[in-house]
């Protein structure tokens, strides 16, 4: 934490060194997260979601004594609303104080989480040749509550945005069309089915490969460690494993993902839960 706020640490950080107290070490790293604050680093909201919490940290400050997230960041496309022409620091509005370790942020309301899939995405496409046909059943069964959630939220078959919230691969093919990527979602979910039930391996044809295989490295990234959940607004979106239902989806200026708040009974403060990625918000035109 002292690396990523090392520019200004020197006048902003109150060190304190003790061998006996770890409140004190504690409330310099805090300071440190204050001070990415102060310089304009948003991005260190983004490491929040996914990590064990310390209840003596704030919501906000990210626990970095824990093993990284796998896909933590939901990388720089993924905005909510806003483009390059205009990411810039200046929108960035937050402020902290001495006096305690609130964060006081400029951003508006965008929805509420309505439901949650229970099951977890099994991990990132990598550990299938561990234990492939456990890996397959477990993705078969997530999948399957994650489509169930998003008939019942969207009244499609197959909803298109449960495709796009699954599968966005824009890392190497950006101008991909949504029936080709569509189609590849069907691939790629009909190829682990076979492997579920011990059947004989298929293939995607040589066209649809390479975006076969960059769409099932997009999912593991995007959905590991993140719960699948739907928004009193028909949304679709995946967010940290501890949201539920209640939780405020927001915009936070300056920031690149979409943020989920917990609202804290009768102090009029907010808990930071994460970030998420909610396909109609994050295309750059749902705002």
């Amino acid at each position: 934490m002292l690396g990523m706020a090392v520019k200004g640490f020197q006048d902003r950080i109150q060190i304190a060194y003790s061998k006996s107290s770890s409140k004190d070490a504690l409330q310099t790293y805090i300071h440190c997260a204050k001070t990415c604050i102060e310089e304009g680093l948003p991005a260190i909201l983004e490491l929040v979601g996914g990590r064990p919490r310390i209840p003596d940290l704030p919501s906000w400050c990210p626990h970095l004594g824990t093993q990284k997230a796998h896909g933590q960041s939901f990388r720089t496309w993924h905005r909510a609303g806003i483009s390059d022409d205009v990411m810039t620091n200046d929108l960035f509005h937050a402020r902290t104080t001495t006096t305690d370790n609130n964060l006081d942020i400029a951003g508006f309301r965008v929805d509420t989480v309505s439901e949650c899939v229970e099951s977890e995405h099994p991990g990132p496409f990598s550990r299938v040749m561990q234990q492939p046909v456990t890996w397959a059943r477990k993705f078969v069964t997530w999948e399957a509550q994650c489509l169930a959630l998003a008939q019942r939220t969207r009244l499609e078959v197959v909803p298109v945005e449960h495709v796009l919230t699954l599968v966005v691969t824009r890392r190497r093919l950006p101008n991909i069309k949504e029936k080709d990527l569509l189609q590849a979602h069907h691939d790629n979910l009909l190829a682990v089915k076979f492997l579920a039930q011990e059947r004989d391996r298929i293939r995607p044809p040589q066209e649809r490969t390479e975006l076969c295989w960059d769409a099932c490295q997009e999912n593991g990234n995007l959905c590991t460690n993140r719960r699948y959940f739907s928004t009193e607004n028909g949304r679709l979106g995946v967010g940290p494993l501890d949201i539920k239902k209640g939780d405020t989806v927001c915009v936070l200026y300056g920031t690149r993902p979409v943020y989920v708040l917990r609202e804290s009974e009768g102090t009029g403060e907010w808990l930071l839960i994460g970030g998420a990625y909610v396909h109609e918000l994050m295309d750059l035109t749902g705002l």
